[in-house]
């Protein structure tokens, strides 16, 4: 229908605004709908074909990038399309009816590209820590939901990604029944992101270390119970609550003397007004372990979410709102606010001399009152994950990936560290500092010793990523080669160590 200037009388004065807008586009739908078919159809058959025939990563763009884009050029793409038929010579009635067509079809057209988005691409949880909102964050600060779906992508290579779901319990492990298998050695697997780890489900430490006590003919079932950012109290707190209703015949614990410093508390120290996870532990002036309770009330059961966290989650959940938030509020507010954007996320992360508020390796001087003040309190909570072991006829371990030649290379490599002279030093304004970077280590060992609690050694070196402080899937594989090792060595495998 060929465009006329002249206003058509057939139009309502309330769809002036409307018509004025149909008739700047019938100039220029040709040109827009070639430009938007052609966008689209090439973007969103790239991304079909990467899906079903590909590597599932995507060929040009990221992954999140590549689909958003499909999503916007498909409803532009039903736009122009619809109002191709829309015209300024439509009585009123058509007109309303054609709009109100167009409108159902673009509400249709979001759901149905809101499920693909869902299907082909789950939204990336950053650095897959957890939400503030899972049930079990009642109990922790922070968790996964049930079978929640995520994605991983290798720091390295980008090629290398996957999407997978946590087990029912929320954790990135196989699903475990609380019954055990006769003959079979349970083995329960705590800690941070080093046990939840920076690979595809299959790479975790806890299936390596079952493959390899497989590969030589023991029968073992490896429990992986971690999360990004949880500390060493967390771990009691997971054994405590969900742990022991596994009856494990061996706990391990990974430590992280990152997280040390949260582990417990002096009396008269102050508590993080950041701190996220619901509990903490306290020395009172006999050096005794107190228990304290943050939430509201003490609860032993996990909860499920307000009206008002269903109503944010499922808001979360809607990939418009992720979009506007990520890549547009977001960057309003650091461009408003001039915030530089870091150029690695582990810069926040660094290393001071005496005591470390946050960070993923701890040098400190042992001379420090606060620093050995949280030695004393981990010490403690060793203690009580030995009584917990004796109470409960299991051995308890435990492992430390922090202290590798691994470690020690990546941060020379990012400078984090420096060698000179045979010796490594960290700089602490504009001067070096001798540092010991086996530090904790050595304490570990020490706290072993004294205790009579089992300290894997590190015999190998732990791979890590280049761009990322965490092990790669060869990293992981000799963590479970020096635990494997370990408990073949001692005995501990197929037996219970303890008698009630």
């Amino acid at each position: 229908i060929p465009y006329s200037a002249e206003e058509p009388k057939s139009l309502t004065t309330q769809l002036n605004f409307g018509k004025k807008m149909i008739i700047f586009i019938e100039k220029k739908r040709f040109i827009l709908g070639l430009l938007f078919f052609g966008l689209a159809g090439s973007e969103l058959m790239e991304r079909l074909i990467d899906h079903f025939i590909g590597d599932g990563d995507g060929v040009i763009l990221s992954a999140n990038t590549s689909l958003w884009i499909t999503l916007i050029q498909v409803l532009f793409l039903f736009l122009i399309f619809f109002l191709f038929f829309i015209n300024a010579k439509d009585s009123a009635k058509t007109a309303k009816l054609k709009l109100i067509l167009l409108l159902f079809c673009i509400g249709f057209t979001f759901l149905l590209v809101e499920l693909l988005c869902h299907m082909l691409i789950p939204a990336p949880i950053k650095r897959q820590v957890g939400s503030r909102q899972a049930p079990k964050a009642a109990l922790y600060g922070w968790h996964h939901f049930p079978e929640a779906q995520l994605f991983f992508k290798n720091p390295d290579d980008v090629t290398d990604s996957c999407s997978y779901k946590v087990n029912k319990e929320g954790w990135k492990d196989i699903n475990h029944t609380r019954a055990k298998t006769p003959g079979t050695t349970r083995i329960l697997l705590l800690g941070g992101s080093p046990v939840f780890g920076v690979c595809r489900p299959s790479e975790i430490i806890a299936r390596e270390v079952e493959k390899k006590l497989s590969m030589n003919g023991i029968n073992a079932e490896v429990i992986s119970m971690g999360m990004g950012g949880y500390s060493t109290d967390h771990s009691l707190e997971i054994l405590i609550n969900e742990g022991l209703s596994f009856n494990p015949d061996i706990v391990i614990h990974q430590f992280s003397p990152g997280y040390f410093n949260i582990n417990t508390f002096s009396k008269d120290e102050k508590i993080p007004p950041d701190m996220k996870k619901p509990f903490y532990y306290r020395l009172n002036d006999e050096k005794n372990l107190e228990r304290i309770w943050l939430g509201i009330p003490e609860q032993k059961k996990i909860v499920e979410p307000s009206l008002y966290s269903r109503v944010k989650i499922f808001l979360g959940n809607i990939a418009t709102v992720r979009f506007v938030r990520n890549y547009i509020i977001n960057r309003i507010k650091n461009y408003v606010s001039k915030e530089v954007e870091q150029h690695h996320w582990w810069d926040q992360y660094t290393f001071v001399l005496s005591f470390l508020k946050h960070g993923y390796t701890t040098i400190h001087s042992i001379d420090d009152e606060r620093i050995r003040n949280k030695w004393i309190g981990t010490e403690k909570l060793f203690l009580k994950f030995d009584s917990l072991a004796k109470a409960h006829s299991f051995r308890f371990l435990l492992h430390s990936e922090s202290s590798d030649e691994g470690a020690r290379k990546w941060e020379l490599e990012w400078n984090r560290i420096i060698f000179k002279n045979g010796k490594d030093y960290i700089m602490e304004q504009d001067s070096l500092y001798e540092i010991d970077f086996k530090s904790n280590y050595k304490i570990l060992l020490d706290i072993g010793r004294r205790n009579d609690i089992g300290i894997i050694p590190i015999k190998r070196e732990y791979t890590r990523y280049k761009m990322d402080p965490h092990c790669n899937k060869f990293g992981n594989k000799n963590i479970a080669e020096d635990i494997a090792e370990y408990l073949m060595e001692k005995q501990l495998v197929n037996q219970r160590v303890f008698n009630p």
